[in-house]
């Protein structure tokens, strides 16, 4: 005895779930329920001939299933395509944007410090509290030392209120050595800069604060908020005001 055509094409060949089976068996034996119909066929009788029509809906829902599911398939991207923009693992790490309070770990995180030549790890612990202002710069930029002798007037001016905490991240593409090198240049060393400090090949500090331009300034005051974001260093006494052009 021969079976349907649609058993042996929808089970054996694709195999569809068994939710699709079922809607394919609900909607071909609701459609045709009135109509009595041979669903058997003898050996001399042509099976093409003698199939039910409940067999040809359930063959035509079940093709129907297949190709949706194949659809579904190229439509959605896998994890691990890179389909979805995530080829690479996203960061933790939030932007932080202005009137927001830096988190906890800002502050126990520990950095590479660069200090006249040698270099130490530590966090920024012992700025919690004051006006702590971090100042961005690169390898080229002249106009991020142009006012370095300005910034550590205040600096010795307030120094238990503020601190300026210099940094090169990750994104300058500067290392210890480029920087190294760079320091020694007899327009570097003409400004009378008597020592130099700063984070270097810092990832953290680049992504919570995302500089798009060097020289910038984060101001951050003693509650931990960052309150400001300036392109331009605004403790300089040279400047009338600070939002106008000499």
């Amino acid at each position: 005895m021969l079976r349907p055509l649609s058993s042996v094409f929808c089970l054996n060949n694709f195999a569809p779930t068994s939710a699709f089976y079922a809607i394919g068996s609900e909607f071909s034996s609701g459609f045709h329920r009135a109509i009595p119909i041979k669903t058997r066929c003898r050996p001399d009788e042509n099976p093409m001939k003698c199939r039910n029509s409940a067999g040809i809906g359930r063959v035509m829902l079940c093709c129907i299933a297949v190709v949706s599911m194949f659809s579904l398939s190229a439509q959605t991207p896998r994890k691990d395509s890179g389909a979805d923009g995530q080829l690479t693992k996203q960061s933790d790490i939030v932007p932080l944007q202005v009137g927001r309070k830096v988190p906890e770990e800002f502050w126990t995180k520990e950095h590479l410090f660069y200090i006249n030549g040698d270099t130490v790890r530590r966090n920024l612990q012992e700025y919690k509290g004051k006006l702590l202002v971090l100042d961005f710069w690169m390898i080229g930029c002249y106009t991020c030392f142009l006012h370095q002798k300005e910034i550590n007037y205040y600096k010795q001016l307030y120094k238990d209120e503020l601190t300026v905490v210099m940094v090169n991240g990750i994104k300058t593409k500067n290392n210890y050595s480029s920087i190294h090198r760079f320091l020694k240049n007899e327009w570097i060393q003409g400004l009378g800069l008597e020592s130099f400090s700063s984070i270097i090949e810092s990832s953290y500090l680049d992504q919570l604060l995302q500089p798009g331009g060097y020289p910038m300034y984060y101001w951050i005051n003693k509650y931990g908020i960052l309150q400001t974001v300036s392109y331009r260093n605004l403790l300089d006494r040279n400047y009338v005001a600070p939002f106008l052009d000499k």
